[in-house]
């Protein structure tokens, strides 16, 4: 294995500090902020809200606002001036996909030939950039920081601070909704302002994870005729990288996508089937979800055939899964894994919904909740205070 700290894959860690030792979570937060790291997707912004709202301590959760407010300010500050060099609001990172399909414009002109680019992770990053490579997934995170700080600000009484991060949240909004290609009913990459790539990947629900998608009925698009299509990611083992049915999947990035292979080309990763499963119970798609959850776990527990004479690891958590049998790959004993199987049993994937999308669906919630927002305005509707990091199951009829 490596012992080596990614901010990325930290942002998921946290989760598992919050399941088995909550006051370590806080602590781990600093160094996943500060420096800044502009490598990575900016998962931090929803792994801070994660974190606060589960501080049990009304004084620990005001003191961690107080600390981590500035961090998220600064952050933000260096993707807007080093990442997003056109100010358009859209940008791309390597968001720890080493052979990122979203990238396949990229690595079609900077291949990785030996000599030809000096550090993977720092060429790819200004590749990204200086090519204006644009990608919904990054660039809805960068949006959802918004919505993050400017909760943040409510709750330290910096209320102007929080009016502006709404009117900025409406910016990057409509600039997101410019990577939105009607005809395949998702958001696109696109490369040099001008070149396309339609690539399907499991990244489609970051723009409605985030709530930055303002459209309840391209949410439900979204959702129902791709997420939940057995033909694309719900097929016998959920969610693949890439759709089953995509030319993409388990081909390897350019040069050589003639050949089998890839990394994030079609394995199951648990932070990415994480991602989907808390965004479809956030917007109403509670019994998907838990069904979807409950595969995962099932996969994760069934590994003797991938063990063969290391029978010790037949329920070990492995660094990612073939959507193509459900078979551990890898390193064992991974940490992101572990986390997001602990919230996937203990439900706490279930802590947020969204309320105003979708009628049927809003009718009843049931869940280990810990808050309701409504769609339209973003406000909080109904919290929960719990004195532990866990949340009671609750059931609301109207």
């Amino acid at each position: 294995g490596f012992n080596l700290f990614f901010p990325s894959d930290s942002c998921w860690n946290l989760l598992g500090y919050l399941d088995i030792i909550p006051d370590w979570a806080p602590g781990h937060a600093v160094p996943v902020l500060a420096p800044p790291s502009i490598i990575m997707d900016p998962h931090y912004y929803w792994s801070m809200w994660e974190l606060y709202s589960r501080l049990p301590d009304s004084k620990k959760r005001q003191a961690f606002a107080l600390m981590v407010y500035p961090l998220l300010q600064e952050n933000y500050r260096v993707w807007k001036t080093q990442i997003d060099i056109d100010h358009n609001l859209l940008c791309a990172t390597p968001n720890n996909w080493d052979d990122n399909p979203r990238d396949d414009l990229l690595f079609k002109e900077a291949t990785d030939i030996p000599g030809q680019w000096n550090s993977w992770w720092d060429d790819l990053v200004r590749g990204s950039r200086d090519n204006f490579l644009e990608d919904p997934a990054a660039s809805s995170q960068l949006a959802y920081g918004t919505v993050i700080m400017g909760r943040f600000a409510r709750i330290l009484g910096k209320d102007q601070e929080a009016a502006d991060w709404e009117k900025r949240f409406q910016q990057h909004v409509q600039a997101v909704d410019t990577l939105w290609d009607e005809a395949k009913g998702y958001w696109i990459v696109t490369y040099r302002h001008a070149l396309k790539d339609t690539v399907l990947t499991s990244s489609i629900l970051y723009p409605v994870f985030t709530d930055v998608c303002r459209d309840p009925a391209r949410i439900r698009r979204v959702i129902e005729s791709h997420i939940l299509n057995p033909k694309e990611f719900n097929g016998p083992y959920p969610v693949p990288t890439v759709a089953y049915n995509d030319p993409c999947y388990y081909k390897q990035k350019p040069p050589r996508s003639d050949q089998e292979g890839g990394l994030w080309r079609g394995n199951i990763w648990l932070p990415e089937a994480w991602i989907i499963v808390k965004g479809l119970y956030k917007y109403g798609y509670e019994a998907e979800a838990k069904d979807i959850a409950r595969r995962l776990t099932d996969m994760m527990s069934h590994q003797a055939p991938s063990s063969r004479s290391h029978p010790q690891f037949a329920c070990v958590p492995a660094e990612y899964y073939d959507s193509r049998n459900g078979q551990a790959q890898n390193i064992r004993r991974f940490s992101w894994t572990s986390a997001v199987a602990m919230d996937f049993l203990l439900g706490n994937y279930e802590n947020e919904r969204m309320l105003g999308t979708n009628p049927e669906r809003d009718r009843a919630i049931n869940g280990h909740l810990r808050e309701i927002f409504d769609f339209d305005s973003g406000k909080s509707l109904f919290r929960v205070k719990t004195v532990k990091s866990v949340f009671p199951l609750l059931r609301m009829a109207s």
